[in-house]
């Protein structure tokens, strides 16, 4: 109770949410960014930029002290997808 009270983690998740919805890609969307540099170049600036607004807010508790229905994991492995996928259409 003292967590949820102490930050808003509703903020907090709304904007990881924004997060995942800018870094869901399909195999279309690796391939075309793949092939233009600029599109790759606007996507990963758009991509920062989401994870900083949504990182300069959250507290970054340990595992333990997350309250039930914390984004912040899922929007981390959802990242980690999107540049897996990336460098899967690069290599």
């Amino acid at each position: 109770a003292v967590v949820k009270g102490a930050w808003d983690f509703d903020e907090i998740n709304h904007r990881y949410e924004a997060h995942m919805a800018k870094t869901k890609l399909t195999a279309g969307d690796c391939k075309r960014l793949t092939v233009s540099p600029a599109a790759l170049s606007a996507w990963l600036q758009a991509e920062r930029i989401a994870w900083q607004h949504a990182l300069s807010i959250d507290p970054l508790l340990p595992r333990r002290l997350w309250p039930m229905g914390y984004r912040g994991e899922q929007a981390w492995h959802a990242r980690l997808h999107a540049f897996r996928a990336l460098v899967g259409q690069i290599g």
